[in-house]
């Protein structure tokens, strides 16, 4: 058991990320879109985020991976689409996971506390 919550600490400290997590989705003026289930992992290679934003009477906000193989998702792409609407927009990038305006969650402060009063209560 001690074996077993000493690996789980030692887990807790380790940032394993073999492929970064982004919201992939667009988003057309005031509609409401869910963002549980548009969780997207990129390709392994892809290690960030981006968000566009576009002003204009139509607005529109679209999130993804940033992919240079991917032409819709490119910024002169976008920032075309967004002027055929009389936009303006804006192409946001980021390095973690669920960064490209999601919430974060970071469970290795909670882990860490499980298992220092473990072992704490094992140890005894």
């Amino acid at each position: 058991m001690q074996n077993a919550l000493f690996f789980l600490c030692i887990f807790a400290l380790i940032k394993v990320n073999f492929s970064i997590l982004c919201y992939r989705f667009t988003q057309n003026a005031q509609e409401y879109v869910a963002s549980e289930g548009q969780l997207n992992s990129c390709p392994v290679d892809i290690k960030q985020c981006f968000k566009f934003v576009c002003s204009a009477q139509t607005s529109f906000v679209t999130r993804g991976c940033v992919n240079y193989n991917d032409p819709p998702t490119q910024p002169d792409a976008l920032r075309a689409q967004c002027t055929a609407r009389n936009g303006y927009g804006s192409y946001y990038t980021c390095d973690g996971n669920r960064c490209n305006s999601a919430i974060k969650y970071n469970f290795a402060p909670l882990l860490l506390t499980f298992c220092f009063f473990s072992a704490i209560f094992f140890l005894h």
